[in-house]
């Protein structure tokens, strides 16, 4: 079973079957990581946070990937724009905010006022270390987890050979996930429609 990173570590250890590998599995980890954070968009990493804004700035949450939804309690949905085009609008009253953008690890909101914000966003992956001994993704996905490590091990040189059998098994588990999510946040797919006898 695999619950925690010494777990993982172990597994992967014992699927490369190799112990001069072993002190490169926190790597390979780590590399897996990093692509999971490129590929997935899980229903598990959805949160929600107010954000209060002094002067239109607020600082964003810590474990912040990105943002899904922004609301104003007074005018609702707030939109998005981009850091340059924010600088196109005119911050003219402390009027609820009407735009925002994100720079750095901070929302900026215009017009400039204080307050807050709720928020909908989605959560970056948190690392596996010997401190933060399990996640989210590997709770519920061992086996993501475990390929994505031995991907980064045959990219690294272990066996070319299954470089392309294990890449596609890691592909084909990654699109699971996402679908799932999918299912899980939308619900099942609608039936097709019933077509009538004539």
């Amino acid at each position: 079973m695999i619950t925690t990173y010494a777990e993982l570590q172990t597994a992967v250890g014992n699927w490369l079957n190799r112990t001069n590998l072993t002190d490169r599995i926190p790597e390979f980890i780590q590399l897996a990581e990093a692509r999971f954070r490129r590929k997935l968009d899980d229903l598990d990493q959805d949160a929600s946070a107010t954000i209060t804004l002094t002067n239109g700035v607020g600082s964003l949450p810590a474990d912040f990937g990105a943002m899904k939804s922004v609301e104003d309690s007074t005018i609702g949905r707030v939109e998005y724009v981009s850091p340059s085009q924010f600088a196109d609008y005119l911050d003219t009253s402390s009027d609820p905010a009407v735009v925002f953008t994100i720079i750095g690890s901070e929302i900026k909101t215009l017009p400039a006022g204080s307050g807050s914000l709720d928020v909908v966003y989605k959560l970056g992956l948190p690392s596996l270390s010997d401190t933060n001994t399990t996640n989210w993704l590997l709770d519920r996905a061992p086996d993501v987890y475990l390929f994505g490590a031995l991907l980064q091990a045959e990219f690294f040189g272990w066996n070319d050979e299954r470089l392309p059998l294990i890449k596609s098994a890691h592909d084909e588990m990654l699109g699971e996930l996402n679908v799932d999510a999918e299912r899980r946040r939308y619900g099942p797919a609608p039936l097709a429609p019933r077509i009538g006898r004539t």
